[in-house]
């Protein structure tokens, strides 16, 4: 009779290998591949947070969620519909000129939080995600940035010769189109 008592049978599973310490800070090497399978730098986000880090696992659940998605377009379209209502005939001492004004600040202030919480989730310019691998990512930098050098054309003298950028905010709608496929394919 084979497999007697005390002696182990193919049935029997193994035992897990212990999970592994915490990297010695001595001798850790990030460049160098641990376990295998995640590179320093291609895996982590802005060079300091592994693809297992939980603020970068919690910044991808949010920024894959329908829910969030849906907020971003909903914010895109309130900020084109304000875009329309800002006028050259608007002086400034009118409440709507100062609310739109309020927007305005409020509309940069979420975009480049979006825009930040990308960068946690996928990475800058590192990794098979990364934000500026994307063209569209690409375009939204750019419309970001634009509307902050408008913000600092509005409120910094030496800026002042920057309000023209103010005219490409109208790219912001822009930013819809690359949440929609069947646009996408329109366009391209």
């Amino acid at each position: 009779e084979e497999g007697g008592e005390g002696e182990a049978t193919a049935e029997e599973p193994e035992e897990a290998p212990p999970h592994p310490a915490a990297p010695d800070p001595e001798t850790f090497r990030p460049w160098e591949q641990p376990g295998g399978s995640v590179v320093w730098p291609r895996d982590y986000a802005m060079l300091v947070l592994s693809p297992n880090n939980p603020l970068r696992r919690a910044a991808r659940a949010t920024v894959n969620s329908a829910l969030f998605d849906n907020l971003i377009i909903f914010l895109i379209i309130i900020s084109s519909i304000a875009l329309a209502m800002d006028s050259p005939r608007l002086t400034p001492e009118m409440k709507l000129t100062q609310y739109l004004a309020q927007a305005n600040l409020a509309f940069t202030g979420l975009f480049t939080g979006e825009m930040l919480l990308k960068w946690v989730a996928y990475g800058v310019c590192c990794g098979d995600k990364a934000y500026f691998k994307s063209a569209w990512n690409r375009l939204d930098f750019f419309i970001v940035m634009i509307s902050i050098l408008q913000l600092f054309a509005d409120a910094v003298p030496a800026f002042r010769q920057l309000r023209g950028l103010r005219l490409l905010r109208v790219l912001r709608p822009l930013r819809l189109l690359s949440r929609n496929e069947g646009m996408k394919i329109i366009l391209i």
